[in-house]
């Protein structure tokens, strides 16, 4: 990968993967999962089939990694604002190490 981070290497890190109850979408989310990472699953089928968030959420965690489903549209910009803010009040109760933050992050 260009960021110098090996594959292997993503236990604790997020992310955001849209369209992930089936597809590649849900290919990402899981292989995301497979290394740990916390992986938010996004997209508008929830429920207990087969090719639902809720569902993909579940392997994510199954697989090692975190999985949290919420749903939204990613045609209606408004549910996109909603699904960010949500994302980042859940991330607000995460303790953050200012040593890990650059001179640029600690003044923002």
């Amino acid at each position: 990968m260009g960021m110098g981070i090996e594959m292997t290497d993503l236990k604790g890190r997020i992310a955001v993967v849209t369209g992930a109850s089936r597809g590649i979408g849900k290919g990402i989310a899981l292989a995301l999962g497979e290394r740990g990472c916390i992986v938010y699953v996004t997209g508008r089928t929830t429920g207990a089939g087969e090719r639902t968030i809720d569902t993909t959420a579940r392997e994510v965690t199954e697989l090692g990694g975190e999985g949290r489903a919420i749903q939204c549209d990613h045609g209606d910009d408004e549910q996109i604002v909603t699904l960010f803010e949500r994302i980042r009040l859940r991330l607000a109760d995460r303790p953050i190490t200012s040593a890990r933050l650059t001179e640029q992050e600690k003044r923002a």
